[in-house]
């Protein structure tokens, strides 16, 4: 499956451009993202494929916008942008820091989940079961 952004979107969207190791890390990101946002919009039964297919506006923008989004939070930051949780002393010189996604997984926010319909309550009905006899 074809990627949802490419890398030029990617970098579009960073004040500097990945390169090297960072860049085909970002770029096996981007189709991790992908395949994630398939999944979901296929099992809340959006028609996406469609969608993607006739490069339909907004969703489209929206769809590459939120695959950069969910790639830039699963590679690393420099800090304190990566940061969960940061903490210092003065007195033995202590300082602990904490990764706000130390193992790089891709994942949607509740707000991307809206804005592509994911989850979102769907009408319909069930025909009430009655005795044949």
């Amino acid at each position: 499956m074809e990627p949802f952004a490419t890398m030029d979107d990617l970098n579009a969207r960073r004040a500097s451009d990945l390169t090297g190791r960072a860049a085909s890390v970002a770029a096996a990101k981007l189709a991790d993202a992908t395949a994630k946002l398939a999944a979901e919009m296929d099992a809340s039964g959006i028609p996406w494929r469609a969608r993607v297919a006739t490069g339909a506006e907004p969703f489209s923008s929206n769809l590459r916008a939120i695959c950069c989004a969910m790639v830039e939070r699963a590679i690393e930051q420099p800090l304190p942008l990566g940061l969960k949780s940061q903490q210092g002393t003065a007195g033995p010189y202590s300082f602990t820091s904490t990764s706000a996604n130390p193992g790089g997984d891709v994942y949607l926010l509740a707000s991307e989940r809206h804005t592509l319909g994911i989850g979102l309550a769907r009408v319909g009905f069930l025909r009430p079961w009655r005795d044949a006899t």
